[in-house]
């Protein structure tokens, strides 16, 4: 039974990776037959393919290049339509899974579990890790000015364990 069900589950994954790949491929052959992108002035330069990982395993499609005759940008249409960076290798979500196992164990382990159907190498989860940036603490507000207390208590016992009591004005609290 174990072995039925393992199998169907990478059958589903494998499903749903060709998906994926054909709707892929089938948004790159729509935006190659548009009549709008040719108004725009966007004209077909060349194909190449893409590979990304994604958490399913990973994703190889075919993508057009495109340069626009006015003013005279290339871009991969269906990159800028689907979010796609320009060197992007690996999406959103099976980067998700790497950081979220690596932050547990390691650099390896974020690298097996990157995605379903395959893994990436311990230096690119590294690299990847190094890559975050995170916002800096803003300051905090300083204060305008420190006031001392108006009284200090200390009690000392003989073990020479201390407590010290402030006593704050009113307008301090």
């Amino acid at each position: 039974m174990s072995e039925f069900i393992l199998t169907t589950r990478d059958e589903f994954l494998r499903m749903g990776l060709d998906f994926i790949t054909q709707t892929l491929n089938s948004c790159d052959e729509m935006l190659r037959g548009s009549a709008v992108r040719r108004m725009k002035g966007w004209q077909i330069v060349r194909r190449d393919s893409k590979a990304l990982i994604t958490s399913l395993g990973n994703v190889q499609f075919q993508k057009t290049l495109f340069k626009n005759s006015k003013t005279k940008e290339t871009c991969y249409l269906v990159d800028r339509i689907l979010g796609i960076g320009e060197h992007q290798r690996i999406t959103d979500d099976a980067l998700a899974n790497l950081l979220a196992e690596t932050v547990q164990t390691s650099y390896r382990r974020g690298g097996e579990e990157v995605s379903t159907l395959s893994q990436v190498s311990r230096q690119t989860v590294k690299e990847r890790i190094h890559a975050l940036e995170f916002p800096l603490e803003k300051d905090k507000p300083e204060q305008d000015e420190k006031r001392a207390p108006e009284y200090l208590f200390i009690d000392a016992d003989e073990d020479h364990d201390m407590i010290i009591y402030v006593e704050r004005s009113a307008d301090d609290v």
